[in-house]
């Protein structure tokens, strides 16, 4: 007994307290030797372009970043986050608002951009964020997916919203550390990784260990971004006041009396195209269960919120329904939509909740399909907007 005893500590203890001693040793020695770098300052100037429109993500250059610096600085605007339901319609807020009641919208996203992406993205511009009019779209199949994808993460979040947000010490480390856990768990999935994904990486896996976590910081080379953006004069065309009502009976009218495909309130193109099989028989969609205590997007859509609450933000959400004579089971997203609101509601926010489980309170023509905002639902957005931001204008 005593010679096994004597064998372990001789031929395994003392070999790994060697190891230890040897990399403190050295990591001590690189860091009083390793010279420290300051980040290249980089200053990103220009104007502000757009008061109505539509960005689908920030990959055109410094301008589209300078676009979603400016909406943000420009305390007139409302800017607008979502995913698939962004397009070119007449009656989205980015192009009916600015238009109809002069009021500069401009929108961001396509289909993928979720909860953690617009996190970050904000994050990269936390100086901008207070009492900016910012309006999340938040879409019901989000909370079937795993969260944010890393494909929509590398594509929305740009390498200069990476190293404003490394760079700004204002910013919490613990946001730091949730972008490091994200970037962590995917990072096997991302070819070539750059120098800040590395460095979030290597800020995750050392977050408890300061002198290698200091090091890792030496170590960094990255840019210090900052944007300093002058906001565009209002220079739309004046224009009256809205009679909800009657727009909104007249587009709903107008779009129920078109359809002569089908009784479940789909546009006949939609219907025929994509929910019709090689026998043209029409089969209706079904839905998930959802586990709230373990689900991905809902933990990072209460990430995004909380930003949004401590940054002062002046911020307001819809959540968008599913077509109930197309999907059986609406009632699986009671619990995850009932938690939504819940964490959208004891932060303070106003909140538009379009999503209902019975045929009998949907309103047909909200969704053109069977998940994308129709003209008449996004009039109903619009006034949700108006009343929010600028009831003078109602």
């Amino acid at each position: 007994m005593k010679k096994w005893i004597v064998n372990l500590f001789t031929f395994h203890f003392i070999p790994l307290i060697i190891s230890a001693v040897l990399t403190v040793v050295a990591l001590f020695f690189f860091d009083k030797h390793l010279e420290t770098k300051a980040p290249e300052s980089i200053l990103i100037q220009g104007q502000q372009l757009m008061l109505r429109g539509t960005n689908a993500n920030f990959e055109a250059g410094n301008q589209t970043e300078l676009e979603l610096a400016g909406n943000l600085k420009n305390k007139k605007s409302i800017t607008l986050f979502g995913s698939s339901e962004l397009g070119v319609f007449a009656y989205s807020p980015y192009f009916f608002l600015p238009d109809s009641l002069q009021i500069p919208t401009v929108a961001f996203g396509h289909a993928h951009h979720q909860s953690f992406a617009m996190f970050c993205e904000l994050l990269a511009m936390q100086k901008e964020l207070k009492n900016a009019k910012i309006c999340i779209m938040v879409s019901p199949g989000w909370f079937e997916t795993e969260g944010t994808n890393i494909e929509a993460f590398l594509e929305f979040v740009r390498p200069n919203f990476m190293f404003s947000i490394i760079n700004n010490t204002s910013i919490s480390p613990d946001y730091k550390l949730e972008i490091g856990k994200f970037i962590s768990e995917n990072i096997n999935l991302i070819d070539q990784p750059s120098q800040s994904i590395l460095y979030f990486d290597n800020l995750y896996k050392t977050k408890d260990f300061k002198l290698f976590n200091g090091i890792i910081k030496k170590l960094n080379t990255g840019k210090r971004v900052n944007y300093e953006v002058k906001i565009a004069a209002n220079n739309l065309k004046k224009t009256g006041k809205v009679n909800w009502n009657s727009s909104e009976n007249r587009i709903q009218k107008g779009f129920v009396s078109a359809i002569k495909t089908n009784k479940s309130y789909i546009s006949d193109e939609y219907y025929t195209k994509f929910l019709l099989d090689a026998s043209c028989e029409y089969k209706k969609g079904t839905t998930n269960t959802f586990n709230v205590s373990t689900n991905k997007e809902l933990a990072q859509f209460k990430l995004l919120v909380q930003l949004l609450k401590e940054y002062k933000c002046n911020a307001s959400f819809v959540i968008q329904p599913l077509n109930p004579y197309h999907f059986d089971g609406l009632e699986n997203y009671k619990e995850i939509i009932s938690e939504t609101r819940h964490i959208i509601q004891e932060n303070g926010f106003p909140c538009l909740n379009m999503f209902v489980t019975d045929k009998s309170i949907y309103q047909p023509g909200t969704l053109t399909d069977v998940m994308h905002l129709g003209d008449y639902g996004w009039m109903k957005v619009n006034e949700f907007l108006v009343k929010t931001y600028y009831p003078e204008k109602l």
